[in-house]
């Protein structure tokens, strides 16, 4: 900085206040794991995935009527493979009291045994529909056990439990997550631990 400019914000002073104030941009939104595959398994653009997304739940739900469901099934690939099929899974849910959402999916790029969580200070996953929350409480307490400490840096660029988002943020839009990765080296044992 320079000297002999006390009360003036010389050129050096305002790069220093920019540099700083798109420091804790980033170290707030690094709170929120954004979308890893919009775009590419899903339109990126907001207004069309929220029809897109209605359409399909409208569509799942004519006809016939199913009881709601407790729990749910549903494949993990691009919409235009699969979501004519998750929106039948989705159109099951309960209209309202969904309060908590536990999601289980496959880690496609990292290897390991049992689950992995979000990292500390994770707060929400992003789509374009805005931003899911966590259930930290419950996410806090999985942490703790031996069994869900798989690598939390899987979740960075794993689409299995994105894709399900935009269903889960108009079907269930009060609900927090419970975002679960379950690593490839998890066997049957290890699963029914994992559950109870």
């Amino acid at each position: 900085l320079q000297s002999g400019t006390e009360g003036a914000i010389t050129e050096d002073m305002k790069a220093l206040i920019v540099l700083c104030v798109l420091c804790a941009a980033f170290v707030a939104s690094a709170e929120v794991r954004p979308p890893a595959v919009a775009g590419a398994f899903y339109t990126n653009e907001p207004e069309g995935l929220k029809s897109q997304v209605e359409e399909m739940l409208a569509a799942a739900d004519a006809g016939e009527k199913h009881p709601a469901a407790r729990a749910l099934v549903v494949p993990h690939a691009g919409f235009v493979f699969s979501g004519p099929t998750a929106a039948k899974a989705y159109a099951r849910l309960p209209v309202e009291g969904v309060h908590r959402i536990v999601l289980l999916g496959p880690s496609h790029h990292f290897g390991f045994r049992g689950g992995a969580v979000p990292a500390t200070g994770r707060t929400g996953f992003a789509t374009p529909l805005g931003t899911m929350a966590l259930d930290l409480d419950a996410i806090g307490k999985l942490r703790g056990l031996d069994l869900f400490d798989g690598p939390a840096e899987a979740h960075a660029a794993e689409h299995s439990l994105e894709v399900q988002l935009p269903f889960l943020q108009i079907a269930a839009p009060q609900a927090k997550l419970v975002p679960i990765l379950v690593g490839s080296n998890t066997d049957a044992a290890s699963c029914v631990e994992m559950a109870r």
